[in-house]
C-alpha cells in the first residue's frame, strides 16, 4: 500500500507542504517494510502499539508492505 501527501503547488516546497501522518493498525501487526525513496532499499518499519507515524513531504509517496518478499521491481 502507498502513503501519500498529495498537498502541493507550484508557489510551495516539498518542505513547506509536509505533513505528518498518523495510521493505526491491527495490535498483531508489529512492523511493516517500506522502500526507500532515495536507496530503493527495503527499510524495516517498527509499529509501537499497532501505530505508523510517518512524515511526507509535499507531493511525495511511501511505499509499504507487510511480509519480507521482495517489493516487485526490486
Amino acid at each position: 500500500f502507498m502513503i501519500t501527501n498529495l498537498w502541493h503547488n507550484a508557489d510551495a516546497s516539498a518542505e513547506d507542504r509536509t505533513l505528518a501522518i498518523t495510521m493505526r493498525f491491527d495490535p498483531s501487526v508489529k512492523k511493516l517494510y517500506r522502500l526507500s525513496r532515495t536507496t530503493s532499499e527495503t527499510e524495516t518499519v517498527k509499529l509501537r502499539d499497532g501505530i505508523l507515524e510517518i512524515t511526507l513531504p509535499g507531493g511525495t509517496g511511501d511505499l509499504f508492505k507487510y511480509g519480507r518478499d521482495p517489493f516487485p521491481g526490486t
